[in-house]
Parts: structure tokens; C-alpha cells; sequence
């Protein structure tokens, strides 16, 4: 059984790269910043091909733009901005795709995999529609959000941040 896993995904990771390279190439003729600064309708709404897998609310398939060679996206079918506003039956069905995704990058040799949440508009340089990524392999560790390095908080500036969060739970 882990042998046919083994293959399985090793064969949809394969399949979904060929049946991109014709799509990929001609996407990535510009940058993503390029990309996203024309208006457009939402590309994750207008996907009709490589789709690797779906159900009922949700979509596997692979990053136009990706920040690994085989970086993954599970997105909702429906137009959804935020994550707070995800029903119980597509957040079932967005979990049941990361899962897929995790099992078919570990039966492929993966061991280090990266799920990152998506939400809001573009402004932080990103599709108006809430997706997942799923990353193998990335370093997310010690840059932040400006492209700064990182640094640790002091335990007044924890206490703040604590503080802070709690008020807003």
C-alpha cells in the first residue's frame, strides 16, 4: 500500500508539472508583482485546468508562482476573502485537500512542509482570495515582513503584544 502511495504521488506530482509547462512558461514570461498589478478577474475563481484534485468546496492544485518547484495551493471554489468567513463543510473539505497535498509531497521525499494561509486583498502582494500553500523545503525562519531580519521580543514588548491579543479575543 505505501509502495502504490509512493508511486501515486510521485505520478501526480510528475503529471501536474507536464501538464503545466506549457502554462507556466507563458505566465512567467512576467513577474508576480507584474502580474497582480493587472486588473483582472480572480484567477483562482477562473481556473479550469490543472486542477490536480477537487471536492465539493475545494480545489488542489499547483502555484503559478511558486516559491518551491512544488509548491501547492488549496483554494475554495466559492469567492472568500478571509478566513473567518470559511462554513464548516469547505473548511472539511479545504482540510481533506491539505492533507492530500502533505501526503503526496512525504511520499514524494519531503519531510520539512510549510502551510501557509492567505487571506484579504492584494495588498500584501497576493491573490483577493483566500488560499492555503503548501510549501516544502522553504525557509520562512529568520526574515520579516519587511525583509528585515528578525528579532527577538523583549519579555516588556511580550507582555504588550500578550496584553494586546487578549484584549481583542
Amino acid at each position: 500500500m505505501e509502495r502504490r502511495t509512493a508511486i501515486t504521488a510521485a505520478f501526480l506530482l510528475d503529471a501536474f508539472c507536464c501538464m503545466f509547462a506549457r502554462c507556466y512558461s507563458y505566465v512567467m514570461k512576467t513577474t508576480y508583482e507584474s502580474f497582480l498589478k493587472v486588473p483582472r478577474p480572480c484567477p483562482f475563481c477562473s481556473l479550469k485546468e490543472g486542477i490536480i484534485a477537487e471536492n465539493a468546496h475545494a480545489y488542489l492544485t499547483y502555484a503559478l508562482a511558486p516559491y518551491h518547484p512544488d509548491h501547492l495551493l488549496i483554494i475554495p471554489k466559492r469567492h472568500i476573502l478571509n478566513l473567518l468567513d470559511v462554513s464548516a463543510a469547505e473548511e472539511d473539505d479545504i482540510y481533506e485537500l491539505v492533507r492530500t497535498a502533505l501526503r503526496a509531497l512525504h511520499a514524494s521525499g519531503y519531510v520539512d512542509v510549510s502551510v501557509l494561509v492567505r487571506e484579504g486583498d492584494n495588498s500584501m502582494k497576493t491573490v483577493e482570495h483566500m488560499h492555503y500553500n503548501v510549501i516544502p523545503n522553504t525557509r520562512l525562519g529568520d526574515i520579516d515582513h519587511l525583509g528585515q531580519k528578525r528579532v527577538l521580543l523583549t519579555p516588556a514588548e511580550a507582555a504588550v503584544e500578550t496584553e494586546k491579543i487578549q484584549k481583542l479575543i
